[in-house]
Parts: structure tokens; sequence; C-alpha cells
């Protein structure tokens, strides 16, 4: 059937197959159908893949899928918001209108927060498919940079679970963090001390009260405005952007090196797990810290 009505393309069709389910859901305990469920679940995540744009209209149906007690219609709301950033979204990154693309960028966001709450569902699995989906828009690069802080803090968290399954997806997404941050925000290979970029904050914040004196004490009169003085003033507001980059930068660079200097005593205590997936994920990750010379992973 989800075959069917993607090939028929209509839209409003969707829209309304959409609703019905919604309404039939509400209407009825699902807890104890499984198979039924399962059918749903497996028919709403083809459309979605196929037709992310008609379910970005009907986000507050899907988001509805999220209240129930059937985990795998909560798995099914998460597959279908990772579908709906992955396909419609990027599309509309290159769009000549500024406010769709900040209309667009705040929808988004708003998503990518939803999925990341999943990480703390009541059930293993659910916890589970919310970080492996988590995985693939990192390994995408399908998030901006001031949420990978957050990605990081939330596998950080999930690598205590009680639950095998979450340690384990847990432990993929700090790898695909470590991997993606050195490489995209970093453009490096090594990491650099937590010392060294802490000195290079306050090296950054010095810079930036500097400037900003100099730009109290360089205000030019209306006369002057095609001055020395006006031009001086310029580069200075240049200087001033630049500063204030470097420092978000280096505050980012801090609170990421502070969570995995946290978290590798834990992922050290790994290595000795009777679970094998807690062996070798722990493994990988230590061995991606290791060899970005991160300190407290060069003792292990």
């Amino acid at each position: 059937m989800s075959e069917l009505l993607i090939h028929c393309d209509n839209e409003d069709l969707i829209k309304e197959i959409i609703m019905e389910i919604g309404k039939s859901l509400a209407k009825n305990d699902t807890t104890h159908e499984t198979t039924g469920v399962k059918n749903i679940a497996s028919f709403l995540e083809v459309v979605s893949e196929r037709a992310a744009k008609t379910l970005l209209s009907q986000l507050p149906n899907v988001t509805q899928l999220l209240d129930c007690e059937a985990y795998q219609l909560r798995n099914t709301a998460v597959a279908i918001m990772a579908n709906i950033v992955a396909h419609v979204f990027t599309a509309h990154e290159e769009s000549e209108d500024a406010d769709t693309r900040v209309r667009y960028e705040d929808q988004r966001i708003k998503i990518i927060r939803l999925l990341m709450t999943r990480s703390r569902d009541k059930n293993s699995f659910a916890r589970s498919k919310a970080l492996t989906v988590m995985s693939e828009l990192v390994e995408k690069n399908l998030i901006n940079q001031t949420l990978h802080l957050d990605f990081l803090q939330i596998a950080c968290t999930r690598i205590k679970d009680v639950a095998s399954n979450v340690r384990r997806k847990a432990m993929q997404l700090l790898w695909k963090e470590i991997t993606v941050f050195s490489k995209v925000i970093l453009k490096e290979d090594v990491f650099l001390s937590l010392s060294e970029v802490q000195s290079g904050l306050e090296k950054s914040k010095r810079q930036l009260e500097n400037i900003e004196k100099l730009l109290i004490d360089k205000k030019p009169k209306e006369e002057e405005k095609k001055s020395k003085e006006v031009q001086e003033l310029e580069e200075l507001n240049e200087e001033k952007q630049k500063c204030m980059s470097a420092e978000e930068f280096y505050e980012l660079y801090e609170k990421f090196l502070v969570e995995i200097e946290n978290i590798v005593p834990y992922l050290i205590q790994l290595l000795g797990s009777r679970n094998g997936s807690d062996v070798v994920e722990s493994i990988k990750v230590l061995t991606a810290l290791y060899k970005r010379k991160v300190n407290s992973a060069l003792v292990f």
C-alpha cells in the first residue's frame, strides 16, 4: 500500500491517510497489537523516505506517535523526523531567500532537538533507535556546529546506561562525534591539550577587550565619515568579529575536551566488561582518542 500511495503522487491522499492513522492510534490501545503496530510502523517509514516534505506538513500527527505505548511507533516517529531532516531541509540550504533559509533552519533545529529527547525514552530499544538516528545525522553532516556538543553530552550520558544495546549505540555516536569534530570543525587530526585550548580562549578574550576599548576611543564625528579614522574603525570591527568567532570556537573546544576527559575513565572501565560489545566499542573510541593525542587516553 505504501508503494502504491507513493506512486499515486497525491499529497492530499497521503495527508488524509496519515490523519486517519493518527486518529485510529489515539482511540485504540496498541500495547498488545504487535503485528498491526509493526505494519503501521513499516508503512509510515517507507512513506516518509519518499514523501518527507508531505510528512513535514503532518508533523503534529507524527509527534503524536511519541505518546504511544508501543515503542515501535515511537521509533517510527524518530525515523520519520530523521527523514524530514535528511530529505527536506538540505534542499533549502542554497535558497536565495534568506527568510526561507532562516525558517527552515529553525524548523530543522526544533526537530533535531525533539529527536535528542528520545535518548531518554523509558524503553531501551527506543533509546537505542534515537542514538542510531543521531549517529546517522552526524555522519551525514546534517547538524549545525552548535549541536555537536549536545550530541556529545548525550553520548557520554548514555554510555553509562544500564542497557548494553544503548551503551553500544552511545559509543558509536561518540566515535562519530570525535571523527567529525576533528575533520569538520577542527580540520586537523590531533587535538590540542585542554591547557592549550584554555590559553587560546584567554588570549581571544584579552584581544576582544582591547579592541572594544579602541572602538570606544575611535567614535568618528559626522563629518569624518570617509576619513582615515572611519576606515580604521571598520578594520577594528572586522577584528572584533574574528576575535568573537575565535572565542566561540575555543569555548566549544574546551567544553568538548572536558566532556571527553570525564568519560575516558569510564571507557577504560568498560574494557573489563563481560559484555563483548562494551569491550569492542570502548577500544574503538579509546583508539580514536589515542590517535588524536587526547591526554587521558594516552595512559590506557
